[in-house]
């Protein structure tokens, strides 16, 4: 058979033998082979201290002391001095214990599965956590949404001047409206914006601030002073019958810069403004700040009023 295999191909006085270079191909990789089972062996056997293994898996070294003392996650061996060693085939068993957390499951849950671990305890646990991390992405989602809503608002803001009017589409939204009759006393008024508040947050999968609305038939007759109510704006999680649905549309809208003293006169422009256009209005007449979670002067203040343009017109 090595009569096959071994050729010699002479060119001069060179002879390449093929079967040697085969055998020693094989010595080679036998070399490897036992390499690595020796190194193998030797990763077994090797122990860790606790810096070192807190360091392998990123973690603190007190998280791993923690772990010993509640009898979660114990080391291999102890030694006299009291150190804790672990070995490298522990990993596995405390990722497992770390994928867990991740997942929010407490110490009590983890130590009950890891007593008895079995598919369908896992299957079930699983299960939960997949259904809380989904909601957890949902109110990230919306939470997400709202900063970008904030910068849209603020670039808004950086865009328009002072007493500015013109003609915007807004898309279809929904207000909780609470009538505030004109009362002397402040705190009766701070109650009920705190309870219209708690009311809206109690249905929306956030919690917004409030404005301030007029009816157009106080508008028309020069009663800028005189509120009607507050309002907020809402997302509703169920029935969305409790609220009033903003149409989508055309609206008026009046922009203030500064003082809310100015804010009679720009709802006087408004009016002089759909007049001249010959823009019929309808519906309330909605006031609402636009920076005032980033802003620390009056001056810098923000006010949009907006009013439905009648669509029948």
């Amino acid at each position: 058979m090595y009569e096959h295999i071994s050729k010699c191909v002479r060119k001069g006085r060179k002879v390449y033998n093929f079967s040697a270079f085969f055998f020693a191909l094989l010595q080679t990789l036998q070399i490897y082979r036992n390499i690595f089972h020796m190194l193998f062996s030797v990763m077994k056997s090797l122990y860790f201290t606790a810096g070192q293994f807190a360091r392998l898996h990123q973690l603190n070294k007190r998280t791993l002391h923690y772990y010993d003392d509640i009898g979660l996650f114990s080391p291999a061996y102890k030694g006299e001095n009291g150190y804790r060693y672990y070995t490298y085939q522990q990993s596995a068993q405390l990722e497992n214990i770390l994928a867990m957390r991740q997942l929010n499951m407490s110490i009590e849950e983890i130590s009950s599965y890891l007593k008895h671990p079995n598919p369908q305890d896992f299957l079930e646990i699983s299960q939960n956590k997949i259904q809380a991390i989904d909601q957890q992405i949902q109110q990230l989602q919306v939470l997400k949404q709202v900063f970008e809503q904030r910068q849209q608002s603020l670039a808004r803001c950086a865009q328009i001047h002072d007493s500015q009017i013109e003609v915007e589409s807004f898309a279809a939204h929904h207000y909780l409206l609470t009538p505030m009759p004109v009362e002397d006393n402040p705190m009766r008024n701070m109650q009920q914006i705190m309870q219209h508040l708690q009311s809206a947050w109690e249905h929306s999968s956030y919690k917004a601030g409030c404005g301030s609305y007029i009816s157009l038939e106080k508008a028309l007759q020069g009663q800028f002073d005189v509120y009607d109510g507050v309002f907020t704006p809402v997302d509703p999680q169920d029935d969305d019958s409790l609220f009033l649905l903003r149409p989508a549309g055309q609206y008026l809208c009046g922009y203030s810069v500064g003082s809310w003293d100015k804010l009679p006169e720009l709802y006087s422009s408004m009016i002089s403004y759909a007049k001249e256009h010959r823009l019929a209005l309808t519906g309330n007449c909605y006031e609402i700040g636009l920076n005032e979670f980033a802003i620390s002067r009056p001056e810098e203040y923000v006010a949009r009023i907006s009013i439905l343009i009648d669509p029948k017109q």
